[in-house]
């Protein structure tokens, strides 16, 4: 709930032009505006510890240096892994927040890509998929 206040203080106050290193998407997202807010003072983000897609794309990626992978690479990666390893068929378990919906995307986009790929979510026990989805690409 601070992020947003530390940030505009910061910068503000503090005559900041880089905020470095934050972590986790939820908060990384919520600085986002902030940095096209005070743009005319020059701040940027650099070295976010999340793959956050939103970080990458207009209007915000010219305020910010990534210095990690994408979930869209990270899932590419081990989608071109699995596949090198003979797997065709490839089960994805994900948190049922934007964080899994990033991965499952990454996934779907990386089969896509090789196979033109469908996907059909199965639940099994509802309690626990409250929180999470199963996904399975053929």
């Amino acid at each position: 709930p601070r992020t947003v206040q530390n940030a505009i203080s910061l910068i503000e106050k503090e005559k900041v032009f880089c905020l470095f290193d934050s972590v986790g998407t939820p908060t990384t997202v919520r600085v986002l505006p902030l940095l096209k807010l005070f743009e005319s003072q020059g701040a940027f983000l650099m070295g976010a510890f999340t793959g956050a897609q939103s970080l990458r794309e207009a209007p915000y990626s010219r305020f910010v240096v990534n210095v990690r992978a994408s979930y869209r690479q990270e899932t590419q990666a081990m989608v071109d892994a699995f596949v090198g390893m003979g797997r065709s068929r490839i089960g994805v378990l994900v948190e049922g927040d934007a964080y899994g919906t990033a991965g499952r995307s990454g996934v779907k986009r990386a089969l896509e890509g090789l196979y033109g790929a469908s996907d059909i979510a199965f639940e099994y026990d509802p309690e626990f998929f409250k929180l999470f989805s199963l996904y399975l690409f053929i």
